[in-house]
């Protein structure tokens, strides 16, 4: 199963068992929480004529990921072994929306486009593909695929393989994608929104089956921000 799967999966399991910042208190203290997360993590808004010719590499000790979920949220684990298969490590920018990008020793030359804070990035990936022999042993290979990260994708498309996305258990659909910029720092935002693909009957389940049923029908999200600097 792909890292990041298995990363969002580890985030989720930490909200289960750590001591977050509930989000019973008021609008104005998470408005203030919400200021305190984004501080050094965002920037302004940029355009291609102002971030092409430099190469940007990922600062994964400034890089942060917060999740949330059951009404609870907190700053999680940001781990560079356990999520960079699918996000860029390093990227050039040209002026005509095209880009040289890497993902540890996976370069691809990708495309690009900027709209106000809204990013939409297209470049390489290595599918996890698994895959079982006649005695049952696991088959494990990878293969290169194009993906485009934007608004509205769902990164189940990459997670699973090549299992249909309708057939994938969980969905993760990206419902922020947003790119900006300080002097020397590049900063892109994404926050992933998961759910389950699944039609679970809990009725002889007991009281696990309502502890299901409210993991199911709860905000399950991670947000990441991640940090590059100009070189």
């Amino acid at each position: 199963m792909n890292r990041l799967f298995r990363y969002l999966m580890m985030s989720v399991l930490a909200l289960c068992t750590a001591g977050f910042v509930s989000c019973g208190d008021d609008d104005d203290n998470d408005d203030a929480k919400s200021n305190d997360v984004t501080n050094g993590l965002t920037g302004s808004k940029t355009s291609p004529a102002e971030i092409s010719g430099n190469k940007w590499v990922i600062n994964w000790q400034n890089s942060k990921a917060y999740a949330e979920m059951n009404g609870m949220k907190g700053e999680t684990v940001m781990e560079e072994d356990g999520i960079n298969g699918l996000f860029l490590t390093e990227m050039k920018f040209y002026s005509d929306g095209t880009m040289d990008c890497a993902i540890d020793t996976l370069k691809s030359k990708g495309t690009y486009s900027i709209d106000g804070f809204e990013f939409t990035s297209t470049y390489d990936i290595l599918l996890h593909v698994e895959n079982w022999d006649s005695d049952g042993n696991t088959q494990e290979s990878y293969k290169r695929k194009s993906f485009t990260f934007k608004k509205g994708a769902d990164l189940s498309d990459c997670l699973y393989g090549e299992l249909e996305t309708s057939e994938a258990p969980m969905t993760y659909n990206i419902t922020k994608y947003e790119i900006s910029k300080t002097d020397n720092k590049l900063f892109v935002t994404m926050v992933v929104n998961m759910g389950y693909n699944l039609d679970v009957d809990t009725g002889d389940m007991g009281e696990w089956g309502g502890m299901f049923d409210n993991l199911m029908k709860s905000k399950k999200e991670i947000s990441y921000y991640l940090v590059y600097d100009k070189k």
